[in-house]
C-alpha cells in the first residue's frame, strides 16, 4: 500500500489515478483532560472537522476490524520501517469522532517509546496522524469548501504520533525538564541515513537529531559547593603529577646503529647456510 499526504491525494484524484492510494491525514490529538490510566491514554483519532485541505471525513464511516485484528499498531511518524512504539487496546467510534485508548511500549523494553510517552506526558507531543484507504469519497459540494473532498467510507490502516516542525524548539525545554530525548535524536540519524521519510522533511530531520542531542548532566552536590579555591587545588594536583611523570630514555644513535648491525648479520648468517645448503 502506497500512502501520500492529502495533498498528492488531491492530485492523483483530479487525474483519475487516486485507485488503491492510502491517506494520510494529520488530524489526531492527544484528549489530556482525562487522566491516563494503567499507562493507557486516549487519544481522538478522526473527527467531522474541516481541515486545511477543505477535507471532512465521516466518523461512522470508519472501517476498523482489520486494523484491530492486527493488533492496532501504533507508529511513530508512519515510521514502518522501526517497531511499532504502542498498540491499540479499544476503540471508540459514533458520528462525531473516531476515539482509541492507546499502550505504550515499556521503556525498559524500548527506550524510544519511552521517550516518546515522556515527551506527551510534559506536553512536548500532541499530534497524530491516521493513514487510511479511502473505500467511497466524492468531490464536496459546499461552496464554502472548495476543491475539498467527503471521505464517506474508509479503512483504518496506521495510527502513528506525529512530530510537528515545532517539535525541535519543545525538545530543548523537554531536555531542561530532565528528558533524555537521545533515542529520538538516533532515530533521526537514522532515518536521515536512509533516505528519510515521507512524513518529516529532512530538514526538520537535522533539526530533531541537533535539539535531541545528549541533555546536560546535573551537577552533584559536592560539585555545586565547590569553591573557586578548591578547583584551583584541584589543577594543582593535577599539574604535579604531570611533573612527576618521567618518560622512559630514548635510545641513542649509537645504540640503534648498534641494534641494526646485529640484525644485519643475523641475516647475513642465514643467507650463507642456505646457499650452503642449495
Amino acid at each position: 500500500m502506497k500512502f501520500v499526504p492529502q495533498a498528492q491525494f488531491h492530485t492523483a484524484a483530479r487525474a483519475g489515478q487516486a485507485r488503491n492510494l492510502g491517506v494520510l491525514r494529520p488530524s489526531a490529538k492527544v484528549l489530556r483532560s482525562t487522566v491516563p490510566a494503567n499507562d493507557v491514554w486516549p487519544w481522538r483519532f478522526s473527527d467531522y472537522g474541516i481541515d486545511r485541505m477543505n477535507d471532512r471525513i465521516n466518523p461512522s464511516g470508519w472501517q476498523t476490524k482489520n486494523f484491530m485484528a492486527a493488533g492496532g499498531s501504533v507508529l511513530f511518524a508512519h515510521d514502518s520501517y522501526s517497531p511499532p512504539i504502542g498498540r491499540t487496546v479499544a476503540l471508540r467510534q459514533d458520528a462525531i469522532a473516531l476515539e482509541g485508548d492507546i499502550k505504550f511500549a515499556a521503556a525498559e523494553i524500548y527506550d524510544f517509546a519511552g521517550t516518546v510517552l515522556r515527551l506527551i506526558e510534559h506536553g512536548f507531543l500532541r499530534g497524530g496522524s491516521v493513514g487510511f484507504l479511502p473505500i467511497r469519497w466524492k468531490w464536496t459540494d459546499d461552496p464554502a469548501r472548495p476543491g475539498g473532498v467527503d471521505f464517506l467510507e474508509q479503512e483504518l490502516l496506521e495510527f502513528s504520533i506525529t512530530p510537528t516542525p515545532a517539535l525541535p524548539s519543545a525538545l530543548l525545554q523537554a531536555r531542561a525538564a530532565g528528558v533524555d530525548t537521545r533515542a529520538l535524536g538516533l532515530w533521526a540519524e537514522r532515518k536521515l541515513d536512509t533516505g528519510g521519510i515521507l512524513t518529516v522533511p529532512d530538514a526538520q530531520l537535522i533539526e530533531l537529531r541537533a535539539a535531541a542531542k545528549e541533555p546536560p548532566r546535573a551537577r552533584s552536590s559536592a560539585a555545586s559547593t565547590e569553591t573557586i579555591a578548591d578547583r584551583v587545588a584541584r589543577a594543582e594536583t593535577r599539574a604535579e603529577r604531570l611533573n612527576r611523570y618521567v618518560p622512559p630514555p630514548l635510545p641513542m644513535p649509537e645504540q640503534v646503529a648498534e641494534a641494526n648491525r646485529k640484525r644485519y648479520l643475523a641475516g647475513y648468517a642465514a643467507a650463507q647456510v642456505a646457499l650452503a645448503w642449495w
